[in-house]
């Protein structure tokens, strides 16, 4: 829903909540996370809205690496999910092991200076992080 409303025009944060929802278990939102429904969900939303507009050679890339690996510490929880090794396999085969190894460098020497970034941000300016 939120892509496709961000595909009608632009967003705009308003610190005001504009509703609110009751939690309970029986909420459809429960029972996926305990069914494990929504763990691939992400990937399904990139490969339908990532065709509207054509993304650069790196950026397509960067965006497989990060759900690749992402998908890999999910898998670590939870080894006997037989579609999340699917989804793996058909990942690894369009990203490869060539640019998985690139880009898995990139993000062990970026992740620790963007910790370091995002820490000094919070001590300096604590409340940026609500007017960007």
């Amino acid at each position: 829903m939120w892509f496709h409303l961000l595909g009608k025009g632009g967003l705009v944060y308003i610190p005001e909540p504009l509703c609110a929802f009751r939690i309970h278990n029986r909420q459809q939102t429960s029972l996926n996370r305990t069914y494990r429904k929504g763990e691939l969900e992400g990937i399904r939303l990139f490969e339908k809205y990532s065709g509207k507009e054509e993304p650069s050679f790196w950026v397509l890339r960067a965006m497989r690496f990060l759900q690749l690996y992402d998908l890999r510490k999910k898998r670590r929880k939870n080894a006997n999910n037989q579609q999340l090794q699917l989804e793996l396999d058909k990942i690894e085969k369009t990203l490869g092991k060539f640019w998985y190894g690139i880009f898995w460098l990139r993000h062990r020497v970026i992740r620790p200076l963007e910790n370091l970034r995002r820490w000094l941000e919070k001590k300096t300016l604590p409340g940026k992080r609500y007017l960007d």
